[in-house]
């Protein structure tokens, strides 16, 4: 999984695979699932971002449960990395 955040959209992109999108799926709440030619799951969106967001209700209806765990693992970690007195934040932010 690749996640990418765009800044001058305020929108997250949890990409799955590198499949073509056949069709995209508008499933609330400015979130967008993108599918293959065999349903399957291509990448999800979510428009504005930094305002928060709900996966939770995604996982049952669209079997997302190893993706949404996937993606709270990485935030985690990101999370740790720039952890007030890391020495990544301090590189960083400084």
């Amino acid at each position: 999984m690749r996640i990418t955040y765009d800044t001058d959209v305020d929108a997250v992109t949890l990409l799955v695979t590198s499949e073509s999108v056949e069709r995209t799926v508008d499933v609330g709440a400015g979130r967008f699932l993108d599918l293959d030619e065999d349903g399957n799951i291509v990448a999800l969106e979510i428009l504005d971002a930094s305002r928060g967001f709900q996966l939770l209700d995604l996982m049952e209806r669209y079997d997302l449960r190893p993706l949404i765990e996937e993606f709270i693992e990485h935030v985690r970690t990101a999370r740790g990395l720039f952890a007030e007195g890391s020495d990544l934040r301090d590189v960083l932010v400084g």
